[in-house]
């Protein structure tokens, strides 16, 4: 299940629920999520991921003009 939210903890988008394959990579930029709907633009905020089994995930953040980039680790 993949889920964003603003700073204030509540939903952007819609709650999304994908499921994966063994050893299968799912790489979407959050608004090309199939199913997310409509994201309003943020400065903070958080995804949150949850899964029955195992889940190795990553995050790159920028801008819409890439004009910085940067990379969070999951944290639980």
């Amino acid at each position: 299940t993949i889920e964003v939210h603003k700073s204030d903890g509540t939903s952007n988008g819609n709650q999304v629920v994908r499921t994966l394959a063994p050893r299968e990579k799912y790489v979407r930029q959050l608004s090309q999520i199939e199913g997310i709907g409509a994201l309003q633009n943020q400065a903070s905020g958080y995804i949150h991921v949850s899964s029955t089994g195992p889940v190795l995930s990553f995050e790159l953040f920028f801008d819409q003009s890439v004009n910085f980039l940067s990379a969070v680790e999951a944290q639980h």
